[in-house]
């Protein structure tokens, strides 16, 4: 890289700043990736109320483990009717870096987050330029526009009102996926409910919610200390991610609670040449015009319940049971039965274990156990899940999201403050050690091992770095007859700088570089890239950033991930081969606490295959709040 390439670059990125208040954790999994934004746009809409908030409650607080969750529930009971939070800080509860984390998702009595605004509504919009071959070619039908709308309503106390809209590339209608839901859920109610769109976790979330798929490296021993039993309306802008039906949790005598729900929905799927369920679609992109066609042909019913028991904070269980139907039928090899299970968790200063097992008959189990502990300065996880072949879970989201057979495996972690501000971390993850057996299937094995050091020594310069190895069998073709398993392994190491020059302006910096390699059949790909950004507040109501990303990678293999700051806390995480660049410019006006402006603009030019493709993107979006 020439010395006038970087000077221009820098003069370019002079007028930005920052939006995403969370940084987006380190994973190449694109979907967890936008459940964890969904997750952050939630609670940026519902901040937890520190004065009525229980220990699970800020256990689902990002940025901060469960110690320093204990800590703050501990520091609360201690000092009831808190006004000020950054006496956290002050009182030495918690850190500067896990106060700012948790900032933009906390609230107190007398604030205007803990007074619900009366509406909100927001709408988005954004496109790309040129069209995919696909939809220049007809494949794809419809708008290329991306649409989605959102309202919530709080005028009657406890209670809200929620609808959404969305429309994908490739729909045509601007009804693509809706949902709305009414939800009562007093402070200290006995009685909570949501009627119509909702999420749903049960136990540790092997049945209902998800087992074991954290991102590793977005906490390190927080990991899946959840609330165990937990019901609320669903603000996810993901197709498949919404249910309809209606769910309650209630109080019950003797420290008991019960939750129970009933989902019933219509699903875009795609069927076999018998008429049975063969996948389900998660957005409209992809769909030709016979296929788009049969939208909303299939049903779905879910019904589950869970009767818990908690004695104080140190001790919880529950039993779950789990039926879901469908129709048509599932093909073999998506088949689900009725699932139960039975969970536990046990917490106490400086240690906690939570497991559940599951299962609807022989072969047909799974289970999960993690423990997590403090020595000193160090923070320690380990966990081990199994899924076995024939286990199934209900979808929730998409058939075979969890319990996969590489899922099954091992983790341990553990993170260390060592002296000169300096924090080291590290990460070892087996998945489905016992894969031995000729039969080729899903994730025969692998293992991922990281490590990464912090450092702050200097007041507003912090310095991180991160290295991360991925082995993985994969399925490759020595014909078109024969397919054969080898380990691909994927090794990267990540360099960044962020620098608080001013309290208006932060400079950042990310340099990343990957390797990945087939030993058994000699093929190697190498690629890097450089991400560079400045964030800049230009006065009180207008925010600005700006990144650019240069990149220069020899195969698709060897792809790095950046993430980049979207619209109100959604997700934009973008995979980069090939050679070439891309820029984005993002602009936020606030109209005192009634309005925010959005305005994002991308443009992005690839070279790859001795092929040039160029790409402009746009983006809007509105929000406009009732106080």
């Amino acid at each position: 890289m020439t010395k006038r390439l970087f000077l221009i670059l820098l003069m370019w990125l002079l007028p930005s700043s920052v939006l995403f208040s969370q940084e987006l954790p380190e994973t190449e999994d694109e979907e967890l990736i936008q459940e964890y934004a969904d997750e952050l746009s939630y609670l940026s809409s519902h901040p937890v109320n520190l004065n009525h908030a229980g220990l699970d409650q800020l256990l689902q607080l990002p940025g901060i483990t469960a110690y320093q969750a204990l800590r703050i529930s501990d520091y609360l009971k201690q000092n009831p009717g808190l006004h000020d939070p950054e006496r956290l800080v002050r009182d030495a509860v918690i850190d500067q870096n896990a106060f700012e984390s948790i900032l933009p998702y906390i609230c107190v009595d007398g604030t205007l987050a803990a007074k619900k605004p009366l509406a909100k509504a927001s709408l988005k919009t954004k496109r790309s330029w040129p069209l995919s071959e696909e939809m220049e070619s007809g494949k794809y039908v419809n708008s290329p526009w991306d649409f989605r709308e959102k309202f919530t309503a709080n005028i009657v106390p406890d209670y809200e009102v929620f609808a959404q809209a969305q429309k994908d590339p490739g729909e045509g209608s601007f009804r693509d996926f809706y949902s709305a839901s009414l939800s009562h859920n007093p402070p200290q109610g006995r009685f909570s409910w949501v009627a119509g769109d909702f999420g749903s976790r049960i136990g540790q979330g092997l049945i209902l919610g998800g087992g074991v798929r954290s991102i590793v490296s977005a906490g390190w021993t927080q990991a899946n200390l959840k609330q165990a039993q937990l019901i609320r309306p669903h603000h996810s802008g993901n197709e498949w991610a919404f249910l309809r039906g209606l769910a309650g949790q209630i109080k019950l005598p003797y420290d008991l609670t019960l939750l129970a729900l009933f989902s019933h929905k219509r699903i875009d799927v795609k069927l076999d040449s018998l008429g049975q369920i063969a996948g389900i679609y998660t957005d409209g992109y992809h769909r030709d015009s016979s296929e788009y066609a049969n939208k909303n042909k299939a049903g779905e019913r879910i019904t589950a319940a869970r009767v818990g028991w908690k004695r104080s904070r140190s001790l919880e269980t529950g039993f779950t049971v789990c039926q879901a139907s469908y129709s048509p039928g599932l093909n073999d090899s998506l088949f689900h039965r009725a699932n139960a299970g039975v969970d536990v968790r046990l917490m106490f200063p400086g240690l906690w274990l939570a497991a559940e097992m599951a299962g609807s008959g022989k072969g047909r189990t799974a289970a999960n156990a993690g423990l997590g502990f403090r020595s000193g300065p160090a923070e320690s996880y380990i966990s081990y899940y199994r899924y076995g072949e024939c286990y199934k879970a209900p979808r929730f989201g998409a058939v075979e999201y969890y319990g996969g057979r590489d899922e099954q495996g091992a983790v341990i972690s553990s993170n260390v403050k060592i002296p000169f501000k300096t924090r080291v971390s590290g990460l070892g993850y087996l998945f489905h050690p016992l894969s031995a057996g000729a039969e080729i299937a899903k994730g025969q094995g692998g293992y991922l091992l990281e490590f990464a050091a912090e450092n702050g020594i200097i007041k507003g310069l912090k310095l991180s770095g991160r290295w991360r190895q991925k082995g993985k069998y994969e399925i490759h073709s020595a014909s078109a007859e024969n397919d054969f398993e080898a380990l691909a392994v994927k090794t990267s190491y990540k360099l960044s700088l962020a620098w608080d020059i001013s309290r208006r302006h932060t400079f950042y910096g990310h340099y990343q570089q990957a390797g990945y390699r087939v030993p058994l059949l000699q093929t190697r790909e190498h690629g890097e890239c450089l991400a560079l950004g400045l964030k800049y507040k230009a006065g009180r109501n207008i925010s600005l950033l700006g990144q650019s990303v240069l990149f220069n990678t020899q195969g698709y293999d060897a792809r790095l991930y950046a993430s980049e700051p979207e619209l109100l806390n959604d997700a934009s995480f973008h995979a980069f081969w090939g050679r070439g660049r891309r820029d984005a410019l993002v602009c936020r006006y606030n109209f005192r606490k009634w309005v925010k402006l959005d305005l994002k603009t991308a443009r992005e030019i690839r070279e790859y295959g001795n092929e040039i493709t160029r790409k402009t993107e746009a983006g809007m979006q509105l929000e406009v709040t009732l106080p």
